[in-house]
């Protein structure tokens, strides 16, 4: 399961101005909004903390109980428990990444528990939520880095954008990139991942051979209202081993680049857009 809220960063107050919007936003977070100079950082920050106000507290998330994970992304309170050895009653299972999940001391089964990841661009925000750790990355569509792809992108990644078609070369950038971004944010490594240790591939299953060279970009698009999915899905190779994550991508008002990273094959995102009105 994967869903994803978007927030239209436009249709929110200046918090300054405005300051009764930051009571129902967790107390830090209000705190760096009204530290923020610009006023277009402190509404993406708040369209950041309405998300997790308005969506957490139906998957059982207090948006007020969380804390700093180890790359300074907002992690539930439960969470910091369990890396911390609390509560001592519970048992705990590694799951494939390392990270250790509770167990209900009574029953043995799993107690529920949900992932999320939040990033913004432009004038939406995105919160990522699943039941599986999850990263995801939204990109305005603008003027694609060459120097980019040349300098951070690995030889498959750039061949992936130069066999594009011309006009859908900028895309093609922006799904190497985005589709980066989440699984950096996926592993929770973020920016301390090396970004020549990984690579990002596409080909028709959405699995790849470590050797395989890169295919030709197809830009398929599967359109659902404002939401266009994007074929085929992609993989990660890193360290020359294929990877259990599979990135799933879309095109959203024509404008952005959503990449959504999970180890669940199965599941598709959905996209709920929210309105202020």
């Amino acid at each position: 399961m994967i869903r994803c809220y978007l927030k239209k960063i436009d249709e929110l107050p200046d918090p300054i101005e405005n300051p009764s919007v930051l009571e129902g936003i967790q107390t830090e977070r209000a705190e760096k909004i009204r530290r923020l100079r610009f006023k277009d950082d402190r509404r993406r920050s708040l369209a950041a903390g309405l998300l997790l106000a308005e969506i957490l507290p139906g998957y059982g998330i207090d948006p007020f109980k969380l804390h700093k994970g180890r790359n300074g992304k907002p992690e539930p309170e439960r969470a910091k428990e369990i890396i911390n050895g609390k509560p001592e009653s519970a048992k705990h299972e590694k799951n494939p990444e390392g990270n250790t999940t509770p167990e209900n001391s009574e029953t043995n089964k799993p107690q529920p528990s949900y992932y999320f990841n939040l990033s913004h661009a432009g004038s939406y925000a995105v919160l990522a939520v699943s039941d599986q750790p999850v990263g995801c990355d939204l990109e305005l569509l603008r003027e694609e880095k060459g120097k980019v792809a040349k300098r951070f992108f690995s030889e498959g990644e750039r061949s992936f954008i130069e066999n594009a078609a011309p006009e859908e070369q900028t895309l093609a950038f922006f799904r190497v990139w985005t589709a980066r971004e989440s699984y950096m944010k996926h592993t929770g490594e973020g920016l301390t991942l090396a970004m020549d240790l990984y690579e990002t591939v596409w080909n028709e299953t959405g699995t790849v051979e470590a050797e395989q060279p890169a295919k030709a970009a197809r830009m398929e698009k599967a359109e659902v209202g404002e939401q266009q999915d994007l074929s085929p899905s992609c993989t990660v190779i890193r360290e020359g081993r294929k990877t259990d994550c599979l990135i799933r991508q879309s095109v959203l008002f024509d404008q952005y680049v959503l990449s959504v990273c999970s180890r669940d094959a199965a599941a598709v995102p959905t996209v709920s857009i929210l309105s202020e009105s």
